[in-house]
């Protein structure tokens, strides 16, 4: 019983991934994949471009990070710092704003 609930974890962490993973992807402008859109839900993508909106900042038409102001970053810097640097706080804020407008992480 112990190995289910460990494998259960790992599933909801692993989902939780995918969507930050997405997040990431939506802000940098580096194009989705087949599979990252069509595995998650229309809900998800909400919340996703949600949290895109966030670790993203522009100015004077440069990428600068949202959450640290780190930059100015082309599209692929971006993405690249972003998973680097920051992607349990983008997985953490995509937890966050999954239990805050109620949609079920499993």
């Amino acid at each position: 019983m112990l190995r289910r609930v460990r494998r259960v974890a790992v599933a909801c962490k692993s989902d939780l991934d995918l969507l930050a993973k997405v997040a990431i992807k939506l802000a940098s402008g580096v194009s989705l994949n087949e599979e990252e859109k069509t595995s998650i839900s229309e809900t998800e993508l909400k919340v996703a471009v949600k949290v895109a909106k966030k670790i993203r900042a522009e100015k004077k038409g440069l990428l600068y990070c949202g959450i640290c102001g780190m930059g100015s970053f082309t599209r692929r810097g971006l993405f690249l710092h972003l998973v680097r640097v920051h992607f349990d706080e983008v997985r953490n804020m995509v937890s966050d704003e999954l239990r805050g407008g109620g949609v079920n992480v499993n």
